[in-house]
């Protein structure tokens, strides 16, 4: 029976051993999964930080671009309207000259040349 004891004591005894390693790989995973997921962490933050950085700049300058073509689309429909009042008031006097003309009988219209 003491053979038995034995026995069991030294079955024990290992597997103590290997339970105690199993928690040490255990305990050694954890704590170097931690402080893997912290640094992780860190990282990660500071790259949204930035990344948020980055996306406002990028609006600013988007906004920029914007309210520079609205100014240039401004300029150029004023352009445009200028010009055309310029030929409308060019062409008025020439209008109202065919009108006259067109508004007489024709036999004084082939009397008059333009």
């Amino acid at each position: 029976m003491n053979k038995t004891i034995a026995d069991s004591a030294e079955v024990c005894k290992t597997m103590t051993e290997k339970v105690n390693k199993l928690i040490a790989d255990t305990t050694n995973f954890m704590e170097n999964f931690q402080t893997t997921f912290n640094s992780n962490t860190i990282v990660e933050n500071e790259t949204l930080k930035s990344l948020g950085c980055l996306f406002k700049t990028v609006k600013t300058k988007l906004q920029e671009i914007c309210t520079g073509l609205k100014t240039d689309h401004e300029v150029f429909q004023t352009s445009i309207s200028s010009q055309i009042l310029k030929l409308q008031e060019e062409l008025a006097p020439r209008m109202i000259s065919r009108t006259l003309l067109l508004s007489r009988p024709k036999k004084s219209r082939s009397q008059v040349s333009i």
